[in-house]
């Protein structure tokens, strides 16, 4: 009597096992491109918050002293989370500090009695751009005119201050969102 030998082979062959990579590989490409665009969302969202953290504290500092805290006395210049910096033909060009701390007048008006400390940027860097640029500003016009793009990311006009003989009267805060590289900027109302 002979023996039948049947054999069944169970398994994948090397063009199905390629296909089932190349799709998670796609899967795996789109997931951690939507968790970088969420952790730019989340950066943005933060740097909002602080905005107007700041914002309301120099409300406070206004409503118990007058005016806004008092800054360098030169339209070119404003503080930063990057320190205190001079501006250029683009605007604030980063020179020093990383927390506020060459302040003139913003961090010792509102650290410790408004805020326990002033936020700073989640990335908190400057860039050769000014899209590359991640970090905040507070300028104060003091006894002079000025416009600012004010109104969030929505800017459009520029809102003219005039400061002339009131002291200092009207701040911008701003920033760059990094999912949109949109300027987002807070005024004083």
């Amino acid at each position: 009597m002979q023996k039948s030998l049947s054999l069944s082979v169970w398994g994948f062959t090397l063009i199905e096992i390629m296909i089932v990579i190349g799709i998670l590989g796609i899967l795996a490409t789109a997931g951690y491109a939507s968790f970088l665009g969420s952790q730019k969302n989340a950066r943005d969202s933060r740097r909002k918050v602080d905005l107007e953290t700041i914002r309301q504290a120099l409300e406070l500092y206004r409503l118990d002293n007058g005016q806004y805290p008092f800054d360098d006395p030169f339209t070119t210049s404003c503080d930063s989370s990057l320190g205190f910096v001079v501006s250029n033909a683009l605007g604030c060009a980063a020179a020093t500090g990383g927390d506020w701390s060459a302040s003139l007048g913003l961090k010792p008006a509102l650290v410790p009695n408004y805020l326990s400390k002033l936020p700073i940027d989640p990335i908190n860097k400057f860039g050769s751009y000014s899209s590359d640029s991640s970090f905040y500003n507070y300028v104060v016009i003091c006894d002079y005119a000025y416009k600012f793009y004010c109104g969030g990311e929505n800017q459009v006009t520029r809102t003219s201050f005039d400061c002339t003989g009131k002291g200092c009267c009207a701040y911008g805060l701003d920033t760059r969102l990094e999912s949109t590289k949109k300027a987002y900027s807070i005024c004083s109302p």
